[in-house]
């Protein structure tokens, strides 16, 4: 099975910019066990613009899809808990729901990832096979930032679905037993 990080199509260049999430989102609570602590409905302004295209997928501050993505999500991780975040333009007075989903997050990346110093920026991801599960969407755990790796057949039911703005980045796939891993972590 094939995955990818699912994120905003960065052509989408006037997708909806958050300003003043912090004060009401904070982002250690987008976890399971955790969320019970974020506010089940929160109005978020966003910058102002004429030109905004709210796409079906955000993903910074954190990951976020509007109805048509919600509904696709219910029919591969039935169980998934969500918050409702309204992004408000007022001077334009526009705003559209998207809804703040809280997956499970899954350690499956391998040593053969590459990051930035910081592990903030994710620049090849490498996913242990043995460490994936059935999840069809999850947050990919180790980085400072939030990643969603998608499995191929729900990326192609949202992209049937006509999502947009919907990016995609290619994961790769490899196989590492346990011997292999422990060589590594003694050779480091």
């Amino acid at each position: 099975m094939k995955y990818f990080l699912l994120h905003t199509d960065p052509q989408y260049t006037t997708a909806p910019d958050l300003l003043d999430w912090r004060d009401k989102i904070d982002r250690r609570y987008i976890r399971k066990g955790q969320s019970y602590k974020l506010p089940q409905r929160e109005l978020v302004l966003i910058r102002e613009n004429p030109d905004t295209v709210f796409t079906d997928v955000l993903s910074f501050p954190f990951f976020l899809v509007t109805e048509l993505g919600k509904s696709v999500i219910h029919l591969y991780e039935p169980k998934t808990i969500f918050k409702e975040l309204v992004l408000l333009d007022r001077a334009n007075q526009t705003a559209e729901v998207y809804h703040l989903p809280v997956l499970d997050t899954v350690d499956c990346l391998s040593s053969r990832s590459e990051w930035n110093a910081d592990r903030s920026l994710l620049r090849r991801g490498v996913l242990r096979q043995e460490k994936l599960g059935k999840q069809a969407l999850f947050f990919l755990d180790g980085s400072k930032n939030t990643y969603v790796a998608a499995r191929l057949d729900f990326v192609e039911s949202l992209l049937k679905r006509g999502a947009r703005g919907v990016g995609l980045t290619p994961l790769e796939l490899v196989s590492e037993p346990l011997e292999c891993r422990q060589e590594e972590q003694h050779g480091q």
